[in-house]
């Protein structure tokens, strides 16, 4: 009898012993890969909060980039809506930022004259606005935030046909 065909034999039957066992832990671990890859799909559509990365994802157009980054900013916290988590601490650092600037009024108000502020976003063709409440009768303050990209200029009474549509 020849040993060699029965060590051929051995051998494949090793062989294929191995490659199902190989084949068996490849596929525990493609089902744990899949398992581990909907279990992260299944975080990220949770609410992760307020997640900067999210807005440059979702929203990216250069012309607006800026604007989108600095409403989410200077927006005012609302219940039931994703927030950076710093309450109005920004908009305060933003006042705070406009004072210091020398081509800003001098009589800029506090953060506080602008009560319950709402911010927008493309409203009225405005980049960002922030609109105040009226407070104890007092006249609502507003800021009006253009930006300009590649050295544009200001159209021709631009503010003003903003503001009258």
């Amino acid at each position: 009898m020849d040993t060699n065909s029965n060590e051929s034999l051995d051998d494949a039957a090793a062989e294929g012993e191995l490659f199902e066992r190989v084949k068996l832990l490849l596929e525990q671990r493609a089902r744990q890969v899949c398992e581990d890859y909907e279990r992260d799909q299944q975080k990220r559509r949770e609410g992760l909060g307020f997640n900067i990365f999210t807005i440059v994802s979702d929203r990216y157009h250069q012309e607006n980039f800026h604007s989108d980054i600095l409403a989410a900013f200077l927006e005012r916290p609302q219940p039931g809506k994703e927030s950076h988590g710093g309450g109005t601490a920004y908009f305060r650092r933003f006042i705070e930022f406009l004072k210091t600037c020398p081509d800003c009024p001098a009589d800029l108000p506090d953060a506080d004259a602008f009560g319950d502020y709402a911010t927008g976003r493309e409203k009225d063709r405005i980049d960002v606005s922030i609109r105040g409440k009226p407070i104890n009768g007092s006249l609502p303050k507003a800021i009006i935030i253009e930006n300009k990209i590649n050295n544009a200029v200001d159209q021709p009474n631009q503010l003003p046909r903003s503001l009258s549509k």
